[in-house]
């Protein structure tokens, strides 16, 4: 078979050579090896990088222009604390780039570097948090940590899927916490029997005494912020502050005067959701049960954020859902106290329900207080987890 042994060079055409070859030098530290004179004009460069990556830049104004804002190239780097160490790097030059989000095969890719040009640079790793596993009642869970000796963050996912939280872990403002992200039985793994919340709260548990029994800051939401709710409730000495973003519409938290209203706007949807999963259709219940509680845009975001990898499997984890967990949140009952400080998160553009839950749940709480995250809703840990770091950073202490 022919071989090839690589990339030997990537030419990307530009307006101005010198000025993104001096970009490209001063922000990604590449080094000029060869100059294209002609007629007394400078018209390319060939870069070099001490990893051995090359590129070519060729003054083509009019391709340039074309290529504005197509991520033409991805460079390697060797693990998510260096993807970190980027983001941190272009932070202190004033560069402008955008977020850390999980690939599409795993790892993490710092977006949104431009050249002068318009060019997306993206930086990306392969490197995957290794998943852990521990055999609990009813079944199995799966964990990443990130390990470290700082407080310990606990990440509780929501309902539908289990990669809520997956945008979150990557985020810098986390980085002097130890985080630990569980992938709760059903999602991923199959459990041996039907699960309550307080099922879950009791896997939580169990991972917590595995890790050493350390208290940790529980982070939920959605349905996940009943069971960290549940978990404070049962064990105590296990939490030593809650983060419930998004807290679910359930009728132990929402505010008496909304319940009829609620029930009869989202019973009908629920209904008709369980019934197409149960039928096979879960594409149909899947964006059923998001559209009522993300709104009609969630398939886009969760795509942009997860990949469409991440949104099939999304709508294939959807089916324990809709056969175990929404009936295990309808038998959910809460009345105990809880003595941990609390932070209520909440999307600013949620609807009046969620608002007055959350004012509800603060007022029944004795240690509460409320966080808006402004423009986002049901979707902010995948839409605004770095906002959503930022708090629980804080929370933390």
């Amino acid at each position: 078979m022919t071989a090839i042994s690589g990339v030997h060079h990537v030419k990307l055409p530009v307006t101005d050579v010198a000025r993104s070859g001096a970009w490209y030098e001063r922000v990604l530290g590449f080094t000029t090896a060869i100059e294209f004179v002609e007629d007394g004009v400078l018209r390319g460069v060939a870069l070099g990088h001490p990893s051995g990556v090359q590129i070519a830049l060729r003054h083509d104004p009019e391709r340039a222009a074309a290529m504005s804002g197509f991520d033409a190239v991805a460079l390697a780097v060797p693990d998510r604390a260096a993807v970190a160490g980027w983001q941190r790097r272009l932070d202190e030059m004033g560069e402008p780039h955008g977020e850390v989000l999980t690939g599409h095969a795993g790892g993490a890719v710092l977006v949104g570097v431009r050249d002068p040009d318009g060019v997306e640079i993206r930086l990306y790793t392969d490197e995957t948090a290794p998943e852990h596993r521990l055999q609990v009642a009813g079944g199995e869970i799966t964990w990443t940590d990130s390990g470290g000796d700082g407080p310990l963050v606990l990440l509780v996912h929501a309902g539908v899927f289990g990669a809520w939280f997956d945008r979150l872990v990557a985020e810098p403002a986390l980085d002097a916490l130890r985080v630990v992200s569980v992938r709760r039985a059903g999602y991923g793994t199959t459990p041996t029997r039907a699960l309550s919340f307080a099922d879950h709260a009791a896997h939580c548990a169990a991972l917590l005494d595995e890790l050493g029994g350390q208290p940790a800051t529980v982070v939920g939401h959605s349905s996940g912020s009943a069971i960290a709710l549940q978990l404070a409730a049962d064990r105590p000495d296990l939490v030593r502050g809650l983060v419930l973003a998004e807290p679910p519409l359930l009728d132990p938290l929402a505010d008496p005067a909304d319940l009829d209203a609620l029930h009869a706007t989202a019973a009908p949807v629920i209904g008709g959701a369980i019934g197409a999963a149960a039928a096979g259709d879960l594409p149909s219940a899947y964006d059923a049960f998001m559209d009522l509680v993300c709104g009609p845009d969630h398939r886009a975001v969760v795509a942009a954020a997860l990949g469409e990898d991440g949104l099939d499997r999304a709508v294939r984890e959807s089916a324990f859902f809709f056969a175990d967990e929404i009936g295990a949140a309808s038998r959910w009952t809460f009345d105990a106290k809880v003595d941990a400080p609390v932070l209520l998160v909440q999307g600013g553009d949620s609807p009046p329900v969620t608002h007055h839950l959350v004012a509800h749940l603060a007022g029944l709480l004795p240690d509460a207080r409320v966080a808006t995250i402004d423009g986002d809703n049901h979707l902010l840990p995948l839409r605004s987890p770095a906002a959503l770091a930022r708090l629980v950073a804080e929370h933390t202490g």
